[in-house]
């Protein structure tokens, strides 16, 4: 069985979202009979991974990332993975120098929206995640188009999930503001789908939300977590 690498403290309840999500995968797993993978986490400082990115150091938060991938498979990981969307806008070079594979959010969401033949579908996420273009450029090779919300729109979603999701505070007028944000674009641009694009959103977008929007949601931590305990299980015994 394979040894996952998490980057995680991006935030705090995402890494704590990731684990408990995985636990939970592997107790339905009936066949694992309690062998569950061997996990490592580098909770990285939340902080200079966001200056980093906000003051458009794209080679610093590179190398950052790469530098903790490095420590992971030192410390004995197969393989990686971001618990963070927004890191991924640099993801081709943070694979390309890696010392150990490293499994895509971007893809491995993109691969469960294509499964349920979906066109197009929306975004929520920061506002570095929704206009990277990092999901957009995926997303098309498959002929999906990705839309995000209007300016003012995507201020609301980035801030709520700021100063709500990461601190786990999370009130029912944000909920009922993204519903509503969702419904004006299937009513403008027919999404059949919302891609949850920061992992942290499942504590805002629940189940209860998706009815109210009437859309699938892709829970994009959920979706790489499944795909990270697939690969972790490749070539064993245990089958997922």
């Amino acid at each position: 069985m394979k040894k996952i690498g998490i980057i995680g403290g991006l935030g705090p309840e995402s890494t704590i979202y990731y684990y408990r999500t995985l636990i939970d995968m592997c107790r339905q797993k009936k066949e694992l009979n309690g062998n569950y993978p061997e996990v490592i986490i580098y909770s990285m400082n939340i902080v200079e991974v966001s200056s980093l990115r906000a003051s458009g150091d794209r080679e610093g938060l590179i190398n950052r990332q790469v530098e903790t991938l490095t420590a992971l498979h030192n410390a004995g990981a197969d393989f990686g993975i971001i618990s963070c969307n927004a890191c991924h806008g640099v993801f081709d070079e943070i694979e390309a120098a890696s010392p150990m594979p490293v499994l895509s959010i971007v893809t491995e969401t993109c691969n469960e929206v294509v499964k349920c033949g979906l066109e197009r579908v929306a975004l929520f996420g920061m506002e570095s995640t929704m206009n990277g273009g990092f999901y957009q450029d995926v997303f098309a090779r498959h002929g999906i188009s990705v839309y995000v919300p209007d300016e003012a729109d995507q201020k609301y979603v980035s801030e709520r999930l700021r100063k709500e999701a990461t601190l786990e505070c999370i009130s029912d007028d944000t909920r009922d503001g993204y519903v509503s944000i969702v419904k004006r674009m299937v009513d403008a641009y027919d999404v059949q789908g919302l891609i949850l694009g920061c992992t942290e959103m499942p504590l805002l977008m629940t189940e209860v939300e998706q009815q109210k929007a009437q859309i699938p949601f892709f829970d994009t931590g959920k979706i790489h977590v499944q795909s990270a305990l697939r690969y972790c299980l490749s070539q064993t015994d245990f089958n997922i």
